[in-house]
């Protein structure tokens, strides 16, 4: 979930309300305050400052103002007019309606391939490479992508166990084991939609790709490596994930695709037909 989501939804003090509000304001102009400088303008302190920072997830005020900073350049230079949430209204016809979908998706795939970065994907594609297994968890939508997933890397000689959740989890102490690998995928970031966390089975020796929005999440922070999503749909809000399905979807083709290159010539020779 995004900060500026986190600081509209969640319950704060009068205190840290008051540096919400000037930070959503402010937005990109934040670059040019110091947390003194802030507090004064709130008529808060510093301790409150960091306290909010800490309630969002970080250890202190210059890492949250690193990543503020850097979602807010993302917000204005990745978002158009269409809304991701709800991207036509009553008024359009059948072709307004098709045009603004596939530009959706169209800019949904610009805003996935900024937010990858090829150290990410590289160790990514790596610990696919490296696990005895390949596990894919994820809410039971999100486990059809999985599938998808599944079936092509099937062709290619391995085998992606899906894990739907809520429902598999008492499957998992007894089928994931130490040196496998484990996707775990959640727009949100929020650990607690697992039955399992990732940094347990990081302690077991499992290794884990973890596939969320952008933003420091519970998940991202506590995963070996973060693919991020297009990051525009509001929780509670949109009528369907238009935007991060076509997000979740490319990422999971590009792993497919460089796991593919790993061993093109003989990936090419024995290819199943579709």
């Amino acid at each position: 979930m995004l900060i500026q989501q986190k600081l509209k939804q969640m319950k704060l003090s009068s205190g840290q309300e008051a540096v919400a509000v000037f930070l959503l304001q402010k937005r990109c102009r934040i670059a040019d305050y110091t947390i003194r400088q802030i507090a004064q303008e709130t008529y808060t302190s510093n301790a409150t400052i960091v306290r909010l920072a800490k309630k969002l997830g970080y250890d202190g005020f210059d890492d949250f103002k690193d990543d503020f900073l850097k979602e807010v350049k993302y917000l204005n230079t990745h978002f158009s007019q269409i809304n991701a949430d709800i991207p036509f209204g009553a008024q359009d016809n059948d072709t307004q309606t098709a045009s603004k979908i596939g530009l959706l998706f169209k800019e949904a795939v610009d805003d996935t391939l900024s937010l990858l970065h090829l150290d990410s994907l590289q160790k990514a594609v790596q610990l696919l490479k490296a696990g005895k297994e390949i596990h894919f968890i994820g809410e039971p939508d999100i486990c059809l992508l999985g599938k998808l997933f599944q079936m092509d890397m099937y062709r290619l000689g391995r085998y992606v166990h899906i894990w739907e959740c809520p429902g598999d989890g008492k499957f998992f102490p007894s089928v994931i084991h130490s040196g496998d690998c484990v996707i775990m995928v959640s727009y949100s970031g929020k650990i607690n939609e697992f039955p399992i966390r990732p940094n347990i089975l990081r302690k077991k020796g499992i290794s884990v790709i973890s596939i969320t929005s952008m933003g420091e999440s519970d998940l991202s922070r506590t995963s070996d490596v973060t693919l991020f999503l297009a990051t525009r749909e509001t929780e509670g809000q949109k009528i369907k994930g238009y935007s991060s399905q076509a997000s979740m979807k490319l990422l999971l083709d590009i792993l497919y695709s460089c796991y593919f290159r790993l061993d093109y010539d003989n990936n090419m020779s024995s290819k199943k037909p579709d």
